[in-house]
């Protein structure tokens, strides 16, 4: 359940397009205080260098600590002189811990991280088509690992790959309708109807009487009746006044103030601010409370409190809350926000 495929849209230079991530933004506070390294590239190797051995002592919580300490170091610039190829490798062994702890979601996204610093990073490709699979993206999956095979053709370095190959194979195997199904198939969120126009002085199923001379037939169907399956149904068309959605709760101009607690200036600082708490709030993992901050700027927006709001600005704290929700698993809410933001 939920979606899979996202559409990304740019904001400007100076916005920020999504919540602070939890652990490496560079804006993020410093992550697990009580890890200390040198501000210096010895000190990103080190916390590389620990994650890995209490990844191999199977502490794979503390392994992503230092991954993801190590990864702060580069992140928020107080390291600058580190190689690509170990800033990537940070990112494709924590997504490796990610995937031992069924963390699919944030394995990929570190995979991702990874190919950006160096694309030819084949394990954290490898690594992301397994994370894919696992959720369900098998076409993406799947042009992961024959990348992978394309890297390494040598039977004896990709028998993982060749295995893992299979099962997305299948998987889209199942997932695709044949021929005749897929003409007939109704839409995904419709449901196949039958339309059949009752007489208005007709029962559904009121039995035909017997004829006493005739031998015993198979009853044949009356022309208006609906097929095996199906029921008869009635289509209403609604008035042009009626509303075809119920209201949105939380943003309409006429909602009253959500969160009076939560005081903001009613102005455009006021709106960044709510962005702003709301963001930092989402990387302390404070996500209930960053949806409430997120909420209060939308209201000040929509409730027209405030004027002078970039489009962008407004977009941004729809599809941040949105993050949000996904964090929490509210599909729908997502799904809403996004619209909202796109619009």
């Amino acid at each position: 359940p939920g979606f899979k495929r996202m559409q990304i849209v740019e904001a400007s230079d100076d916005e920020d397009d999504e919540p602070a991530k939890p652990t490496t933004s560079p804006k993020a506070a410093e992550p697990f205080p009580e890890i200390k390294l040198e501000h210096s590239k010895a000190g990103v190797e080190k916390a590389k260098t620990e994650a890995n051995t209490f990844f191999s002592q199977g502490k794979v919580e503390e392994s992503v600590k230092w991954f993801s300490k190590g990864l702060w170091l580069v992140e928020s610039k107080k390291v600058k002189d580190v190689p690509a190829d170990l800033h990537s490798i940070l990112h494709s062994n924590r997504a490796f811990a990610h995937i031992k702890l069924k963390k699919w979601a944030e394995a990929e996204t570190d995979c991702s991280e990874a190919l950006k610093v160096n694309p030819k990073n084949t394990k954290a490709t490898y690594r992301r088509a397994m994370a894919r699979y696992e959720l369900g993206k098998h076409e993406t999956a799947l042009e992961d690992v024959e990348k992978v095979l394309k890297e390494l053709p040598d039977p004896n370095s990709n028998k993982e790959a060749v295995e893992l190959k299979e099962k997305i194979s299948a998987q889209l195997k199942k997932k695709a309708p044949s021929p005749k199904a897929a003409a007939s198939q109704p839409a995904p969120g419709f449901k196949r109807m039958q339309i059949v126009e009752a007489s208005d002085d007709e029962e559904d199923d009121a039995p035909a009487p017997a004829k006493p001379t005739s031998p015993a037939k198979a009853p044949s169907p009356k022309a208006d009746q609906p097929a095996p399956g199906f029921k008869r149904m009635q289509i209403v068309e609604a008035s042009d006044d009626e509303d075809d959605e119920p209201a949105k709760p939380t943003t309409s101009p006429k909602a009253a103030e959500p969160f009076p607690e939560i005081k903001l200036e009613l102005s455009k600082a006021g709106v960044e601010k709510a962005k702003t708490e709301a963001n930092t709030l989402f990387s302390q993992g404070k996500v209930d409370d960053a949806v409430k901050w997120f909420s209060k700027g939308l209201w000040l927006v929509e409730s027209k409190k405030v004027k002078d709001v970039p489009a962008d600005l407004h977009s941004i704290l729809h599809s941040n809350r949105a993050f949000a929700h996904i964090k929490l698993k509210k599909w729908a809410e997502a799904e809403t926000d996004c619209s909202e933001a796109l619009k």
